[in-house]
């Protein structure tokens, strides 16, 4: 069956999370991300984006007035240190330097009316559930990367 015709919808974009992938190697001892990856059609749901979502850990995608950039927070899940206070990667979600720092080079080069963070983890902590762990670490330094170019142009005032 063919969700998005079902839906009616004119876009089925989807984003990985920590039930998506086997990020607790159950089922697999080195590649939680395999079956995700042989999806068809491919996820995250456009062929043009697969690779890049799954090699740079986001793409974007703008249509019209409106820009969505869709973050995999599950990117390093699988992975875990054998040192003493590391916790597993599937404990939280997680967004690099090096993904922040190409999604903002990525952004500033066009200006949209609306503009979406997709991702699957908070990129603050759950003000409703104080046991809910699934803040994604670095999420607070991406919003604020994203978010310095409209602050600063409110200090500037009107032109």
């Amino acid at each position: 069956m063919d969700l998005k015709k079902v839906v009616k919808a004119k876009l089925l974009l989807s984003t990985a999370g920590n039930h998506d992938v086997d990020s607790r190697l159950k089922f697999n001892n080195f590649d939680p991300k395999g079956h995700l990856q042989g999806l068809t059609p491919p996820f995250p749901g456009l062929r043009n984006v697969s690779d890049k979502y799954w090699a740079r850990n986001y793409h974007i995608y703008e249509q019209d007035s409106t820009r969505l950039v869709n973050l995999n927070s599950a990117a390093f899940h699988g992975f875990h240190s054998e040192e003493k206070d590391s916790k597993p990667e599937y404990r939280h979600g997680r967004v690099s330097a090096r993904t922040i720092e190409a999604i903002v080079e990525e952004v500033k080069q066009r200006t949209f009316q609306t503009n979406v963070l997709f991702t699957h983890h908070h990129p603050y902590p759950n003000a409703i559930h104080d046991d809910d762990y699934s803040e994604m670490q670095f999420g607070r330094q991406l919003v604020e990367a994203l978010t310095r170019p409209i602050r600063e142009s409110a200090a500037l005032g009107p032109d």
